[in-house]
């Protein structure tokens, strides 16, 4: 049984509400959302429980801070609960924003969090900034909303962040999109496991069982060259079909189900390679590192033609270059500082004296050590950078120098986020 009571507050009207238990809501008259877990039937009852609360209140607008808390007993999904225990841990006195909540409520998803709608900044123009730059967006509220927000700013599933909506009850954590590539399932599951809500995951090999291509490339630390040929797997593996694959790894574990190695590479449906050739699905580990030389002053553009003329002879993949190194003696170039951007890749920077402490064995020039005090800058910092072996070898055009070296790397078949 619900009992209410109305509570006359220095800030107008509150309306109490519990049960046999504790305190159920209170809310202030004419607020949204007023009463809105009132049942149909409940009886307007003073109540021991109800009576303390008024006490409480009674205390709290004199000024004073009550020394006794009423029994609570709040009825709400595990989100809301969760909100409910910041809430109560507020300090008397002080105030905190439902932003700064979500700081705290994040803290079981690093990250940082924006409010979009803060500040007089519209949902469009936060969407749009945060679609840009984000790794994933949440949305709190309707999943109409958040479509019709992300909708105009989606291009391919390569590209777009993870989208999730968490309804307002935190019962439902839904992924609008990229839910394989950009993580928004597995991100799902851990909001609902934040909030105990229910993950509602709509891809076609989630809720078959069947091994999802996308989704062990993300496990791997794969980009995928192709993402248009994703459908050409999932959809032969949907059907009960088995697809090939080739490696220039060799991968632990079993295959999943419906996967067997390719009889020849240019046989195989899908292949783990940093040199991807013909029809398959291409999938790039990101571990190569390119060690980079060039004469002072060259520019980001020829810098760029050199390194697509590189990638063009040797066949090699772009997307597995995950950084780039060099000599310290470029570090104030700006040209190979804004090629490094234009990437999206960090730099490292050695001396001759740790470039000659790189193991393996190397291309080496009289003139490049005449220059750097070290007889080869690119294969070396490549090499270093990297903690790996040497790839592809020194290639130089136009004044400048290319190299590429690769990180250890160990895939496996795991591809479901709950695999050890």
């Amino acid at each position: 049984m619900t009992f209410t009571q109305h509570y006359d507050s220095p800030l107008g009207s509150i309306l109490l509400t519990a049960d046999e238990m504790g305190l159920t809501g209170l809310w202030f008259d004419g607020q949204k959302h007023f009463a809105r877990d009132l049942p149909a039937q409940h009886t307007e009852q003073d109540t021991p429980v109800l009576l303390e609360a008024k006490r409480w209140l009674d205390v709290y607008f004199t000024g004073r801070e009550p020394d006794f808390l009423p029994a609570l007993h709040p009825i709400g999904s595990a989100f809301r609960r969760r909100v409910w225990d910041l809430l109560l841990r507020v300090p008397y006195g002080q105030t905190v924003t439902y932003g700064q909540l979500a700081q705290q409520l994040a803290a079981a998803c690093p990250g940082s969090v924006t409010r979009g709608g803060a500040d007089g900044v519209r949902l469009t123009d936060w969407t749009a900034a945060q679609f840009a730059q984000s790794d994933a967006l949440i949305f709190v509220g309707a999943a109409g909303i958040a479509v019709r927000a992300i909708a105009p700013h989606c291009r391919s599933k390569a590209a777009d962040p993870a989208v999730v909506v968490l309804d307002e009850g935190g019962q439902f954590a839904i992924p609008l999109l990229s839910g394989h590539l950009g993580g928004a399932n597995e991100l799902a599951q851990r909001l609902a496991a934040v909030c105990h809500a229910v993950p509602v995951i709509t891809t076609a090999t989630d809720g078959r069982g069947v091994f999802a291509v996308d989704e062990w490339a993300k496990r791997q630390n794969c980009a995928v060259a192709e993402p248009e040929r994703i459908r050409c797997v999932s959809g032969a593996l949907l059907a009960g079909q088995s697809v090939c694959y080739a490696a220039d790894w060799a991968v632990s574990g079993t295959p999943p189900a419906g996967v067997e190695p390719a009889a020849a590479a240019d046989r195989a449906d899908f292949a783990l390679t940093l040199t991807p050739t013909g029809e398959a699905l291409h999938l790039i580990p990101r571990i190569a590192v390119l060690g980079v030389g060039c004469k002072r002053g060259t520019t980001a553009e020829k810098l760029e033609t050199a390194f697509a003329a590189f990638c063009a002879e040797h066949h090699f993949a772009p997307q597995g270059i995950v950084r780039a190194a060099s000599i310290d003696l470029k570090k104030d170039e700006p040209g190979l500082a804004a090629f490094c951007l234009a990437h999206g890749w960090e730099m490292d920077f050695y001396t001759a004296a740790a470039l000659r402490t790189a193991k393996g064995r190397f291309t080496s020039s009289g003139f490049v050590q005449s220059i750097t005090g070290v007889d080869n800058v690119c294969e070396r910092a490549a090499v270093l950078a990297a903690d790996g072996v040497l790839f592809i070898p020194k290639w130089a055009r136009d004044g400048v120098t290319l190299a590429v070296a690769l990180a250890p790397f160990a895939p496996d078949w795991r591809w479901k986020n709950d695999e050890p």
